[in-house]
């Protein structure tokens, strides 16, 4: 069994670390203040409190898919039955077809996503982060609802081509600012939330 590396062995390794804090210290008074002033602060990110209340793990999942799929039923139906020029009730059944297809992925998506998210060192949802988010849902629904709407509709594929590329222009603005405000109304998944973004220089065992 291999003993534990004392303090001294360590010490190479730590050094990059304790450095930043030690030189202020060993210098003569003005050098340390000049290179106190010179060193960057670590930035700060205060996460934004929700507008609404707080909600986060299955609750806050079960309501992002449901309220996203009844307004998603609703701009679908109708936008089919606009485009194919055949009946609501029949554009309906392709709209909630659609929806049970969405729901299923954007389940899927959000689990993946999320536990993409925590892993990196930089969590909060930036703009570009969100567009990512937002083109990643919905290219691969993209693709699948080409092949529903020429078969439901009896339509050529190019014609459901245009139909789905239409909806999936609007659905890909809704998803982005549908995301943005139910963040803004109940706060950033926990696994994002970071209220500092600090340096810490702490040993192996206090880690």
């Amino acid at each position: 069994m291999t003993p534990p590396p004392s303090s001294t062995e360590k010490l190479p390794e730590l050094l990059p670390e304790l450095l930043p804090e030690l030189l202020p210290e060993l210098l003569p008074e003005p050098f340390s203040e000049a290179l106190s002033q010179s060193m960057p602060t670590p930035p700060t990110l205060v996460a934004p409190a929700p507008l609404l209340c707080p909600l986060q793990g299955w609750p806050r999942r079960v309501l992002f898919v449901l309220s996203f799929e009844v307004m998603a039923i609703s701009c679908s139906s109708f936008g089919l039955a606009l485009f194919s020029e055949q009946s609501m009730s029949h554009a309906s059944v392709m709209g909630f077809t659609c929806s049970a297809i969405a729901v299923t992925w954007n389940w899927l998506f959000n689990l993946g996503f999320e536990a993409w998210e925590a892993r990196q060192s930089f969590r909060h949802r930036t703009v570009w982060r969100r567009v990512a988010h937002a083109v990643g849902f919905e290219v691969p629904l993209l693709v699948a609802f080409v092949l529903l709407f020429a078969w439901w509709f009896a339509i050529g594929l190019g014609q459901a081509l245009i139909m789905d590329l239409a909806l999936f222009a609007f659905f890909l603005v809704f998803t982005f600012l549908y995301t943005w405000g139910f963040d803004l109304l109940f706060g950033q998944p926990q696994a994002k939330l970071t209220s500092k973004v600090t340096h810490n220089f702490t040993t192996p065992e206090e880690k």
